[in-house]
């Protein structure tokens, strides 16, 4: 993955890793940190019943490139089901 992003992103050190969701966070810190770039996190906060649910991002996207690792992708990486 972090061959990829370096070879197809050409701005990428400008770049913040973002994870969809908590679950994702700490294989897309470790990208993140492999890279040089800031991390972001997708969090989602639930209303009680009836209420609506509200996204939150956490980390600074100012000016940056996002790089969104969809949770699925996130979990072909855990199980070391993707080669490069």
């Amino acid at each position: 993955m972090v061959r990829y992003i370096v070879e197809k992103i050409p701005n990428y050190k400008d770049a913040v890793i973002v994870s969809p969701d908590s679950g994702g966070a700490k294989r897309a810190t470790q990208i993140a940190e492999k890279l040089g770039t800031d991390f972001g996190l997708v969090h989602k906060e639930r209303k009680k019943a009836g209420g609506e649910d509200q996204l939150v991002f956490v980390g600074d996207v100012n000016g940056k490139v996002c790089v969104h690792l969809p949770r699925l992708f996130l979990m072909i990486l855990r199980k070391g089901c993707y080669h490069h």
